[in-house]
């Protein structure tokens, strides 16, 4: 039974020695027999596997570079050459007496790093008379172990639905289970002889370091791992990393296996450099064919084909889609991902929630008639149609951490925004779902500082929409300068009462907004509950009764898809929300009204700019109104009224808008 410990062991031939982790040194030993090695030797174990890796680690560059051990290889392969092996191998007197040398060597190395882990050497250093002789093997086939019976192409079947991927044992199971493969043997066996027969690796999920740092392997973090008392090694110090907990609890005592894809080793690989009116000339090309419902406008074209440009050169790894809200830069990275498909890669989109990605699988797959498609986000997995082995992957960003060098193309939707924004993460894990050569598009209408910082050095590559597909410019907010009740930083519930007085000012924009839908957004979800019922009541009470009536929202209310329903449809006509509806919807023939626009903990430039851009997004209602109300004017608002601006004027000069 798999019990999240490790052992460090020595094996070597005539021409090779080699030091290894494994869970069951049985297993491995027959291994090793069947690849016809002579000595076996355990060293140390049972250990914490982040433990065993960071001994195996330090003493790999020994094992390979000290004279003794390079003296035995050399002695060895020549009493091999000269076909002495049977008569000075076989016994300790011979080249075996000076491996017995290299291997006190090694043990002595054992014994002062587990002592520097805090282990008692005298428990925990395996003794050299286990397994009957310190040094042979050969007499030991009686601890049969019937994991060994798997055979290469069994065990390459069980890595097919696992490629690209990097997972816990428990990940892999759960993948096992959903390609329908039922395996006779435990899977940690069939996962630890792929690993020796170099079809698979694994790492300690979370690994040490010689001066006590610690690195989780997951996500990347080196900050927040703590120390706990843990169920399953059994370590009162077993190292855990609260960064990542939320996706699945991550252990120094747990493996991540790494399932490379096939053929990254193979030249044959080809870059696609095919002009698109070529394409169909390989069957790769074929599949990579999109379809699209509509024409792409000039600026979409334009950005489009700069994005093929950008998959075939070889400079810049990164590029970045800076688009006003409403560009439609969805389709304009279609061009990208087909020149990824034709050259027989995978795709990974991004992109920040679930119900987004619901919504796009379907208008992807729609577009790739002939490619697999897959949708995946917590909980669910699922292929929108599998025909061909290439295929696209539309994901959550946080799926991105369980792939390892799979994809030829990342595209990240609105890469300002929640949850990739600020978490190294996420990060990590959307660089490392990239194959080393592969391509990352980032696109978003509010690019980070960083991003921006990054272009202007030169790291990538910058693709520019800065007009909306019909046309029409994104409006500019006008600033209403008014004296809102409540404080929003307030934790006291006097300051903020559900029974607050709406001022003249804010019925009059709503009666301007009419007979329009308008958006009323706030900062914090106090607030939305305190404007909600007061802004109802004070319709009520005025002019505008009968013709305004309002709903409220925010991340904790349970109904608020049956209230989004019933603002789409016109049942509802003004909803105040927090910034959950600031990004990622469409409602047509709506206006916004922005509250406390000055609070510039909650809304900063981009928000700001995400928030204005629900307005005229669609070709039916191509303007409306955007006010930002608040007693001052905040850098943020000052900043965002200037970027609209800016674009707006570099549309009108390139001849986008009118």
């Amino acid at each position: 039974m798999y019990n999240h410990k490790y052992f460090l062991y020595l094996v070597s031939d005539h021409s090779d020695i080699r030091i290894r982790v494994t869970h069951d040194l049985k297993l491995d030993k027959e291994f090793w027999i069947t690849r016809h090695y002579d000595h076996f030797i355990p060293l140390a174990g049972p250990l914490p596997l982040a433990h065993a890796i960071f001994i195996s680690d330090c003493l790999r560059p020994a094992i390979e570079n000290e004279p003794p051990v390079k003296f035995y290889l050399f002695i060895s392969k020549m009493l091999n050459k000269l076909k002495l092996k049977s008569n000075l191998l076989g016994n300790e007197a011979g080249c075996g007496a000076r491996l017995n040398g290299v291997v006190r060597h090694i043990r002595r190395d054992v014994l002062g790093y587990l002592t520097h882990l805090g282990y008692d050497p005298g428990r925990y250093l395996i003794p050299a008379t286990l397994c009957g002789s310190p040094l042979q093997i050969g007499s030991s086939l009686s601890c049969f172990h019937p994991s060994i019976l798997l055979s290469e192409d069994n065990i390459s079947e069980i890595l097919g639905p696992l490629e690209g991927r990097i997972l816990f044992l428990r990940e892999v199971k759960g993948a096992l289970d959903r390609a329908g493969l039922v395996i006779n043997a435990a899977v940690i066996d069939a996962l630890q002889l792929a690993c020796l027969m170099g079809l698979a690796d694994f790492i300690p999920a979370i690994s040490v370091g010689p001066v006590g740092m610690a690195r989780c392997n997951r996500c990347g973090e080196t900050h927040r791992i703590i120390e706990t008392q843990c169920a399953r090694c059994g370590n009162s110090h077993c190292l855990m990393c609260l960064e990542c907990s939320s996706m699945g609890v991550s252990r120094m005592c747990e493996p991540l296996f790494i399932v490379k894809r096939q053929g990254d080793s193979q030249a044959g690989r080809e870059k696609c450099s095919c002009k698109e009116d070529q394409m169909g000339t390989r069957p790769s090309c074929e599949l990579a064919r999109f379809k699209l419902p509509f024409s792409l406008t000039g600026p979409q074209e334009a950005a489009s084909l700069a994005l093929d440009d950008f998959m075939r050169s070889g400079s810049l790894k990164e590029s970045l889609v800076w688009a006003v809200c409403g560009a439609g830069k969805t389709e304009v990275a279609f061009r990208a991902i087909s020149r990824a498909i034709c050259a027989g890669g995978n795709v990974l989109y991004c992109v920040p929630r679930k119900d987004v990605v619901s919504e796009l699988a379907p208008r992807i797959a729609e577009a790739f008639t002939s490619i697999q498609v897959a949708e995946l986000h917590a909980g669910a997995h699922k292929d929108v149609r599998g025909i061909s082995p290439v295929g696209i992957t539309v994901a959550t960003t946080h799926q991105a951490i369980r792939f390892y060098q799979a994809f030829d193309l990342v595209v990240l939707d609105e890469a300002d925004a929640y949850p990739y924004a600020g978490s190294r993460m996420l990060h990590h894990a959307v660089q490392r779902a990239a194959r080393p050569d592969g391509k990352i598009i980032y696109m978003t209408a509010t690019p980070s500082a960083e991003l921006q910082k990054r272009v202007i050095s030169g790291e990538i590559f910058l693709v520019k929409i800065p007009a909306r597909h019909h046309g029409h410019p994104v409006p500019v907010p006008e600033i209403i300068y008014l004296n809102l009740p409540g404080d929003p930083d307030s934790r006291n519930d006097m300051a903020i009462s559900k029974t607050m007085r709406i001022p003249g000012k804010v019925l009059e924009t709503i009666e301007a907004s009419l007979p329009a839908k308008l958006f009323i957004f706030v900062p914090t979800i106090r607030l939305t509950e305190a404007i909600g019922p007061s802004l109802q009541n004070a319709i009520s009470r005025s002019r505008l009764r009968g013709k305004a009536s309002v709903a409220w929202i925010h991340s904790g209310d349970e109904s608020r898809e049956e209230k989004i329903r019933r603002f789409k449809c016109g049942e509802i006509n003004i909803l105040v929300t927090t910034t959950i509806m600031e990004r990622g919807i469409t409602v047509p023939g709506v206006n916004v009204l922005v509250l406390y626009a000055d609070y510039e903990r909650i809304f900063d430039e981009g928000t700001l700019i995400q928030m204005a851009g629900r307005v005229g997004r669609t070709i039916e209602f191509p303007a409306g109104k955007v006010w930002f109300a608040a007693k001052a004017v905040s850098s943020a608002m000052r900043k965002a009224i200037h970027a609209i601006s800016s674009m707006n004027e570099e549309a009108r000069k390139l001849g986008h808008i009118w």
